[in-house]
């Protein structure tokens, strides 16, 4: 007696429409955006949070993204005014931007781990300014 072919002995011959489940198709969800959520803020509410950032927080959100630099960078007086803001250089006549120089001081609640330290000496070893940064308790 010959043999038949039917999907139920042969269920990897049938039709990918009819196929319980396709090796193609996602069943995870999908990927979050990589935009955060921050950066979703109206710009005049970013810049409001930038006016209560100390120094050293402006310069690490420098390092974040192109769109915090460019913010961050365009309004001086911003930086001027955040806490520990130390003025470098000819910066009172042409603002440059912001440098790891303008960070003065770094204060106790910043220094909350060895990270932030670090961070600052990799930085300033790799601009050439070692020994800048004054810590205040």
């Amino acid at each position: 007696m010959a043999h038949i072919l039917s999907a139920s002995t042969t269920p990897h011959l049938l039709p990918t429409s009819t196929a319980p489940h396709s090796p193609f198709q996602s069943t995870a969800p999908p990927m979050p955006s990589s935009t955060s959520p921050f950066l979703l803020l109206p710009t005049e509410i970013r810049l409001m949070i930038y006016a209560h950032c100390t120094i050293l927080t402006l310069l690490q959100l420098t390092a974040t993204s192109a769109t915090c630099f460019t913010e961050i960078n365009s309004y001086p007086s911003i930086i001027r005014t955040a806490r520990g803001f130390r003025p470098y250089g000819d910066q009172e006549r042409e603002w440059t931007g912001l440098l790891l120089a303008n960070v003065g001081e770094v204060f106790e609640d910043e220094r909350c781990s060895n990270v932030v330290e670090s961070w600052c000496r990799r930085k300033a070893s790799r601009l050439g300014r070692r020994g800048m940064l004054r810590w205040v308790w």
